[in-house]
């Protein structure tokens, strides 16, 4: 049975779209001096993630100066609005209640076909691929692969729309999530693996802060999660008995520079350290604050002066994966055994897609030994994100995998001897998860 929906047609999306999400513009928002227009939540959250007290549009890296109202402070954009409005009131088209054909298969940049499927996963056209592009085969000539095990969706976080900012899981199948809030509160979800909510809480975080209260996380036991906020607390999340305790990093230091903020967490479980990263917002020196399992601090560790901002940090054995957001880089960084110095670091090498207009970084992971990048691409209008798979070195890329476009964090755990790396989406709420070859 057909029904007519007012739908504006494809090329008025496309002229329309919103510069962050690619979809038709809600409450358009318009930087006055390069005039590229975003949804108002879309301007919002890209404002609400920056780390300083600026932000770069998307489409042309012009920054801009975060005006005390967010993203309110920026014109709307009524006569757009306007338009789009006509648009969808005059543009009708019929949809049918059958599936749509299968779109033709995307081109991989280097020109080969794409062999993998293409499926839709939710109503907003959020899209899964399945393939692997292999720049160079293994030594062994033969080609590893993620394979989708699952996918869920955590209703409570979507429902309430949730940004996701850390995720970490056990080797019991129990995935945890952290963020923030709509009204800049933090967050804990627990789920099991078939997307089962165990746990939700939402926590109070600072109030005199001009940071927001984003929430990250990383799995110490596995009863254990530790968790920092940007607006300086670290806490500990007890999945046994739900319990959950903090510390402000003044009570921790005596005193905390109200310009200073947390950027990250990791752990290394061998040793029962945490370390959370650490940087003042107009600050050029990157630091890992050292913690025991108590939350008890022990030492700082200086990372390398070319890392500016710590966005994800992972520990495996000596070594560091380094996400930097701010510069768009990933780094492996071995330390010293006492983890008061970082001996040596490498720069992993960026994906080469041709056209590219900008490239960004997510999160990461080890799995398998041999570390695991997020990395975001956009090229005009549209985007894409990969997993990429590296040596153990970093210094050649391995295989690269498309994920839901929506994809932000992830993190790896082990059950039953498997290893399975999760993905998380930064709003829609969904979580995937992959077994590692």
């Amino acid at each position: 049975m057909a029904s007519t929906v007012p739908r504006p047609s494809k090329t008025a999306e496309q002229s329309f779209a919103c510069a962050f999400c690619s979809k038709l513009l809600e409450d358009p928002k318009l930087l006055p001096n390069c005039l590229h227009r975003f949804c108002k939540k879309c301007l919002d959250g890209l404002i609400r993630a920056s780390p300083t007290s600026t932000f770069l549009c998307l489409k042309c890296r012009t920054e801009y100066a975060i005006p005390a109202e967010g993203a309110d402070g920026f014109k709307t954009d009524s006569l757009i609005a306007e338009i789009i409005a006509s648009l969808q009131e005059v543009e009708p088209v019929h949809q049918s209640t059958q599936m749509r054909p299968t779109e033709e298969p995307d081109v991989i940049p280097n020109g080969s076909a794409n062999h993998g499927r293409r499926q839709r996963t939710n109503s907003d056209d959020t899209v899964q691929y399945d393939h692997w592009e292999n720049p160079e085969r293994m030594s062994n000539g033969t080609i590893a692969e993620l394979h989708e095990e699952s996918r869920v969706t955590i209703d409570t976080i979507k429902a309430n729309k949730w940004d996701v900012y850390g995720i970490a899981s056990n080797n019991y199948g129990t995935i945890v999530l952290t963020g923030q809030t709509q009204s800049n509160r933090s967050f804990i979800v627990a789920v099991d693996s078939q997307g089962s909510l165990l746990y939700s809480r939402e926590l109070e975080g600072e109030r005199r802060t001009v940071f927001p209260n984003l929430l990250y996380c990383d799995c110490l036991s596995p009863s254990r999660i530790v968790t920092a906020c940007m607006s300086g607390q670290i806490g500990m999340f007890n999945l046994h008995d739900r319990s959950y305790n903090s510390r402000r990093m003044k009570a921790i230091f005596g005193t905390w520079p109200s310009d200073r903020y947390l950027s990250s967490i990791a752990v290394d479980r061998a040793r029962g350290m945490i370390l959370v990263g650490a940087k003042f917002r107009h600050g050029s020196g990157l630091e890992l604050l050292v913690f025991d399992d108590h939350l008890t601090y022990l030492n700082t560790l200086m990372l390398p002066g070319v890392i500016q901002y710590t966005g994800d940090v992972v520990v495996y054995n000596d070594d560091l994966l380094v996400c930097d957001r701010k510069m768009h880089r990933a780094f492996i960084c071995t330390m010293d055994p006492e983890r008061r110095n970082i001996r040596s670091s490498k720069e992993l090498i960026k994906p080469d897609w041709p056209g590219t207009s900008q490239l960004s970084i997510g999160g990461s992971c080890f799995a398998g030994g041999t570390p695991y990048v997020l990395w975001v691409c956009k090229s005009g209008d549209h985007e894409r994100r990969q997993v990429v798979r590296y040596t153990p070195d970093g210094s050649r890329i391995l295989a690269k995998q498309d994920v839901d476009k929506g994809a932000f964090q992830m993190c790896s755990s082990t059950m039953d001897g498997l290893e399975k790396i999760h993905i998380a989406t930064l709003r829609s709420g969904m979580v995937y998860t992959y077994a590692v070859p």
